[in-house]
């Protein structure tokens, strides 16, 4: 029925906010993009896994959590019982966060490399679409 649906979305939502008010150290940032944001306690997620059956990602401790106080569903997708809950780190949020968290420390970062040769310095920067920036603007970069 729809309103046991409506009373068990409700409750998820009670616990998650009274598991936030009993933790009041809980690490929130407003200015982190929401997608390095745990969907259940709106927190910088430390170790990010996805839900398999339904691609959601969340922090491994939320979502554990989520399961042991008895959930059988995902938290964000809620209506129907998961057949699956297996869990297996999200490594593309990982990398994100720990990007976001020093910025200035990127692994594609020239400080991060230590040493280059000249040709490194006359080669232009590629993004992964093969594109550069170069003083004439940007045009296609040769792919090796």
């Amino acid at each position: 029925m729809w309103y046991e649906r409506l009373v068990f979305r409700v409750l998820g939502l009670m616990a998650a906010l009274t598991h936030k008010a009993a933790n009041p150290t809980l690490v929130t940032n407003p200015s982190a993009p929401p997608e390095l944001l745990c969907p259940i306690g709106h927190s910088l997620m430390e170790d990010s896994v996805m839900l398999v059956e339904t691609q959601e990602t969340y922090d491994r401790k939320n979502i554990e959590r989520w399961f042991r106080t008895g959930h059988r569903t995902c938290p964000l997708r809620g209506a129907q019982p998961l057949r699956d809950r297996t869990l297996v780190p999200n490594r593309a949020i990982a990398r994100q966060l720990e990007s976001w968290r020093s910025p200035t420390s990127t692994p594609d970062s020239p400080s991060s490399h230590s040493s280059h040769s000249q040709d490194d310095a006359d080669t232009p920067e590629v993004d992964a679409n093969g594109q550069s920036d170069t003083p004439e603007g940007r045009r296609r970069a040769p792919v090796l």
